[in-house]
């Protein structure tokens, strides 16, 4: 399986790292596509700069918005480069880049979510930026063939009947990835290609 995973290695979807090495030892290919936050990073993450200008780190939508673009056209490049079987978008700053190449290209989308477990986990007040991350989320969760959450509690933030698979843990067991696998074939079989899609190269 050859999967693509975008994520935001400053945020603790940077368990995106230790599943893509997890997954990898199982003998998949996993490439991770992340923003150039100036910290080191190896295969298999290749960091993506930002645009210009850079924006305040408390407009986390704005900054985000600008990020996804950078993380979209990198993904168009490597989407034509290598035939990937499935896309998961490691939170809700992914969203836009992951739409985009599922739009382009018919990838299944595995939103793997963990924003609104962290606003709940914080006990603070509900602020503009979390209601807008929990926008960002529950669209991506709308357009994604498989979801997954890290806890019972976020699970129930979804309505009653929606399928949505808890995977606990760190990302860097044999389990986790065994459990990953599964969600990913679950998703492939349930994509429906774009009529429009544009052919790989």
């Amino acid at each position: 399986m050859h999967v693509l995973m975008l994520a935001d290695l400053s945020e603790p979807s940077s368990r995106a790292l230790t599943a893509a090495r997890a997954l990898g030892a199982r003998g998949h290919e996993v490439e991770v596509l992340a923003p150039d936050r100036g910290e080191p990073a190896g295969p298999p993450v290749s960091l993506v700069p930002e645009h210009p200008p850079v924006i305040s780190s408390w407009d986390q939508v704005a900054g985000s918005l600008q990020r996804d673009l950078a993380l979209l056209e990198r993904g168009l490049r490597r989407a034509q480069e290598v035939a990937f079987d499935v896309l998961d978008a490691r939170g809700w700053r992914a969203a836009y880049a992951a739409a985009g190449l599922r739009e382009a290209f018919g990838l299944p989308i595995v939103a793997s979510l963990d924003a609104l477990r962290r606003i709940e986990r914080r006990g603070r007040r509900w602020t503009r930026g979390d209601d807008l991350i929990e926008q960002t989320e529950r669209w991506l969760a709308s357009i994604a063939a498989a979801v997954v959450v890290r806890s019972g509690t976020a699970a129930r933030a979804f309505p009653d009947g929606a399928d949505v698979d808890v995977v606990a843990g760190t990302g860097a067991g044999e389990r986790h990835a065994e459990r990953l696998e599964g969600i990913y074939a679950k998703a492939i079989a349930r994509a429906r290609r774009p009529v429009h899609a544009v052919a790989r190269a």
